[in-house]
C-alpha cells in the first residue's frame, strides 16, 4: 500500500485502476490538509510537485484537453479538492 499525505512535497497525485481513457482516473487532486490517502496495491499511483504537472497527466491519460478543469470546476466525483488554479463553480 502506498501512503500519501499534506506533509509529502508531492502532494499533487493521481490513481489509476487499470482502465483505459478517464475510467482510468479513480481519483486525482490534491492531497488536504490533515489527510493521508492510503492506496491499494492493485491502483497505480503518481505524485507531481505542482498542479501543472497533475493537470498535463491527467488530461493525457483522459485524452480530453481540458479533463482536469472541468473536474475541477464541476466538483466531479473522482477530484480531490481544492485545486489552486480553477475555483469550483459549484460552491
Amino acid at each position: 500500500m502506498r501512503v500519501i499525505n499534506t506533509n509529502d512535497a508531492k502532494r499533487w497525485f493521481v490513481v489509476r485502476n487499470g482502465q483505459s481513457g478517464d475510467a482510468g482516473l479513480q481519483l486525482f487532486g490534491r492531497c488536504i490538509d490533515n489527510a493521508v490517502l492510503d492506496i491499494p496495491d492493485a491502483m497505480t499511483a503518481e505524485t507531481f510537485l505542482t498542479e501543472d504537472e497533475l493537470e498535463v497527466v491527467v488530461d493525457d491519460i483522459a485524452t480530453a484537453e481540458d479533463y482536469y478543469k472541468d473536474a475541477a470546476e464541476s466538483n466531479a466525483i473522482n477530484f480531490s479538492m481544492p485545486s489552486d488554479k480553477y475555483p469550483n463553480q459549484t460552491l
